[in-house]
């Protein structure tokens, strides 16, 4: 039995036009197979945002009420009004300075 030697080019070219086939066929395939999958997944992931979205509103919210109040305490503290040039009062509550 004689052994042909394999045409190395031919080989190639006979995979690439398989290829060039197969490669968007298999694209369009996983694109229509996994939409459902990862539009789920979305709309699961918007709806669970959503609400941490309000809650985290919530605490941002108290949070920087209390940084706020803090402000506020820290500049009528002793050392602060010490500090501040004559003529100028501390901060009341509510009160901002531009």
């Amino acid at each position: 039995m004689e052994i042909q030697p394999i045409d190395l080019t031919a080989l190639i070219l006979g995979a690439l036009g398989i290829l060039i086939v197969l490669i968007p066929v298999f694209g369009l395939t996983v694109r229509f197979a996994i939409r459902p999958v990862v539009e789920a997944l979305g709309r699961a992931r918007e709806v669970r945002d959503g609400s941490a979205t309000v809650r985290e509103l919530e605490v941002m919210s108290a949070r920087l009420r209390e940084l706020e109040e803090e402000v506020v305490r820290l500049k009528n503290s002793e050392p602060y009004r010490a500090s501040l040039p004559s003529g100028v009062e501390p901060l009341r509550p509510g009160q901002t300075r531009g």
